[in-house]
Formats: structure tokens, sequence, C-alpha cells
């Protein structure tokens, strides 16, 4: 009977069980649905079956964001940028190697030293203001959640000219080269005249 389902639904006060009684309640219908001769009962079941994919990708996710979070708490709990680092390393490790989760392609990637203005998007957002020992809150990036840790940052600095003036020669030079050829072809595009020889 919906109306008692939907009312167990209604009383139930945590995701994971309505999820559960959701399960309990559409799962039953997937194959009858697939073998039934009419069309639209076999459309329905499709659906039914894709909104389960749904509702297990969802709860897959949120239980990764749980497990990124209690690892982001556990690891901003250490005193120094360096433990914290230790302990990031250390929790990702475990984390991966857990059979209870499924990571997909997930893994703990040290990015080493990268440029300003190479990182984009959301994680370009995620570590803009984060000093070294900071970490990123979970974000999301395409289909996949991220953590991120700072563990060292180096900010820019102004070369003297003097240090520099050998590497630049070269380049200032062929693009003088380039402004006088431009120069030369633009006077004589002047001079010229085109006549018809017909």
């Amino acid at each position: 009977d919906f109306d008692a389902v939907r009312q167990r639904y209604v009383d139930i006060p945590d995701t994971s069980s309505r999820i559960a009684l959701m399960r309990e309640v559409l799962e039953p219908l997937v194959v009858p649905a697939a073998q039934s001769d009419d069309p639209a009962v076999q459309a329905l079941g499709t659906e039914i079956g894709a909104v389960l994919t749904a509702v297990d990708q969802e709860q897959d996710e949120s239980s990764l964001r749980r497990l990124l979070e209690d690892l982001r708490t556990t690891v901003a709990g250490q005193d120094s940028p360096a433990q914290r680092q230790t302990e990031f390393v250390r929790q990702a490790r475990t984390l991966h190697q857990r059979d209870d989760i499924d990571l997909r392609d997930g893994r703990a990637v040290d990015l080493g030293m990268i440029e300003a203005g190479t990182l984009t998007g959301a994680f370009a957002q995620a570590v803009a203001d984060l000093e070294a020992g900071d970490m990123s809150g979970v974000f999301r990036s395409g289909e996949h959640l991220h953590l991120m840790l700072v563990s060292e940052r180096e900010h820019g600095s102004v070369r003297p000219f003097s240090e520099v003036s050998a590497e630049i020669r070269p380049r200032l030079e062929r693009i003088r080269q380039d402004v006088i050829r431009q120069r030369v072809v633009t006077a004589l595009l002047r001079r010229a005249t085109i006549r018809d020889l017909e």
C-alpha cells in the first residue's frame, strides 16, 4: 500500500534508513518491469533502475565526503605544518587501503611545486589563499572530490635586471629586428603602385 510506505518514509529520521526503504520498495519492481511486454512498464523499470543507481552514487559520494571531512579534521588537529603534512599522507594512504569504500580512480597525489597560474578552476580557488600547512575544504572538480594540503609556498620574487639581461637580450634583439622589418614593409607598401597591364 503506497500510503503506508509513504508514512514509513516520513517517519524515518535518518537518510540512510530512508534509502534502505526506497531500495526495499523499488528493487523488486525492476526485474518484472524489464520482463513485461508493455513498453511503458519497461520504461518505468528502466527509470526505477536509473533512480536506484543515482541514489547509490549519491550515497557513495556522501560517504566519501564524510571520510574526507574526517581526514581533514584529524590532520588539522596537528600542531605544526610538518606534522600536518605527515598526517595528511598517512591518512590518505590509510583511506586508499580500505575495502569498504569505492574510491574509483582516486589516489593521493603529490603535485610538487606548482607555479602560480598553473592550477585552474576549482583547484585554483581551493588553494588561492592557503599558506604552508593549510588545507583546502573538500571540493568537487568534475566527477571527483578533492582535499588539498599546501606543504610549502614560495612567494614570487623580482630578479635584478643585471641578473636577467643576458637571458632576455636575444629575445629583445629578435623583437627589435621584427619591428624594423615591419617598418620597412609598411614604407615599401606606401610607395608601391599597382598598374593594370592589360
